[in-house]
């Protein structure tokens, strides 16, 4: 990994391929990326959503979690409307994720994409 902004352990997710619906190790989608690094990095368990639209499981983490809207840290989800684009902020505008033919990736976003930004750890 050549970006000096990335934490060593976010290397460890980007060769796992893509699997629509996935959750684990075998196979992730952007959601299973997500909660995959939320519970290995942070020892939070993030439920398994059954594969819906984006936007319906941004609503179901707003249901149990904050939007944030006094800035982006580390940690944070991002959900980027126009792309339809679960991610885990792992630097300044990068996110982790995992895109369809692509496996595990890192993505940069720019800072004024239309996003949801949810706080799952304090």
């Amino acid at each position: 990994m050549t970006d000096s902004l990335m934490p060593l352990w976010a290397g460890r997710y980007l060769k796992i391929k893509y699997l629509e619906g996935g959750l684990d190790r075998q196979g992730i989608d952007d959601w299973g990326m997500v909660r995959l690094v939320v519970s290995e990095q942070y020892n939070i368990a993030l439920w398994a959503m059954p594969k819906s639209s984006g936007e319906h499981r941004r609503n179901t983490l707003l249901e149990h979690f904050p939007a944030v809207v006094d800035g982006i840290r580390t940690g944070d989800i991002v959900y980027l409307h126009r792309h339809k684009l679960f991610g885990l902020v792992v630097a300044p505008n990068r996110i982790l994720t995992a895109l369809p033919k692509q496996g595990g990736r890192i993505y940069w976003y720019d800072n004024t994409s239309e996003k949801t930004v949810i706080r799952v750890r304090r």
